[in-house]
C-alpha cells in the first residue's frame, strides 16, 4: 500500500506542477524553467502513469484476485488519468481506460 500512497503523491505532484508551470512562465524561479533530462513533470507524469497501465491491482500481498480497488489506487488512477487529459496524450488514456 505504501508503494501506490508514493506513487499517487509523486503523480499528483507532477500534475500540479505542471499545471502551474504555463501560468506565469515569466515569473517562474529558473529551476523551474529548465528541467534535466527525464525530470520534468511531463515525463514523470508519463513514467507513473505508464507504470499504472502495467501493474496488477494490488490486494495487500494476499494471493487471490482483489474483489475491490483500494483507495491509493483510485487515486492514483484518478491522477493518471487526469494527467493523461492534460497532456493531450489520447494513448495513455485509452490504455489506461481499457486496462481499468
Amino acid at each position: 500500500m505504501n508503494r501506490y500512497r508514493n506513487v499517487s503523491a509523486l503523480l499528483l505532484s507532477a500534475i500540479m506542477v505542471m499545471l502551474a508551470l504555463p501560468l506565469h512562465a515569466e515569473q517562474q524561479p529558473k529551476e523551474f524553467k529548465k528541467w534535466p533530462a527525464g525530470t520534468s513533470p511531463q515525463e514523470i507524469g508519463k513514467r507513473v502513469a505508464d507504470h499504472l497501465v502495467t501493474t496488477p491491482h494490488t490486494n495487500f500481498g494476499r494471493p487471490d484476485p482483489p474483489t475491490q480497488i483500494t483507495y491509493p489506487e483510485v487515486v492514483s488512477w484518478y491522477g493518471a488519468l487526469t494527467f493523461a487529459r492534460l497532456s493531450g496524450d489520447k494513448d495513455l488514456d485509452s490504455r489506461l481506460i481499457e486496462r481499468f
